[in-house]
This record gives C-alpha cells, sequence and structure tokens, in this order.
C-alpha cells in the first residue's frame, strides 16, 4: 500500500492544473495567430513578438463591434492565463 501525503496530493493537482493551463493558453495564442493571419497582418510560429500589439491594433482597427469584443475577451483570457502561469510557476519553484 503506497502512503501518499497531503503534500504529493497538491503538488500533483497544481502541476495537473498548469499543464491543462498550458495547453490552454497555446491554443488561444494560436487562434489569435490566425484571426491576425486572416486580416492580413504577417505571423511567424516561432516568434511571438508582435502578435499582441497586432492584435491590440486590429482590436482598434475592428469596426463591428461583437468582433471587437470578442477580441478583447481573447485577449484578457490571454494576459490573465500569462499572469497566472506565471504566478503558479513562481509558486512551483519557490516551494
Amino acid at each position: 500500500m503506497m502512503n501518499i501525503t497531503l503534500g504529493e496530493v497538491i503538488t500533483i493537482i497544481f502541476m495537473a492544473v498548469m499543464m491543462i493551463l498550458a495547453l490552454y493558453l497555446n491554443i488561444l495564442w494560436y487562434k489569435i495567430k490566425s484571426i491576425l493571419e486572416v486580416n492580413g497582418y504577417k505571423v511567424s510560429n516561432f516568434r511571438h513578438v508582435q502578435d499582441l500589439p497586432n492584435f491590440v491594433e486590429l482590436i482598434k482597427k475592428e469596426e463591428r463591434e461583437q468582433l471587437k469584443a470578442k477580441y478583447r475577451k481573447m485577449l484578457w483570457r490571454l494576459i490573465g492565463g500569462l499572469l497566472l502561469f506565471l504566478i503558479g510557476a513562481i509558486i512551483a519553484f519557490t516551494y
């Protein structure tokens, strides 16, 4: 019989949540890249530096309010998710 401590259970759950968050953020980022590409912006699958500024520019230029709101939500989910991931990484490395 294996004895698993509460700390080990918490660590396993934490790592699973971090992996799910990383997967979600990757899917969201590539969805944003796809939107940028459809709208004529140059994107690279390896360089991400211009993606966020270009997405903000696209949001500002978008005239359809429904799409503008959708893009804003995507941007805020990406920023929030990246911050959560960063906080989680800091916690993981200091624990």
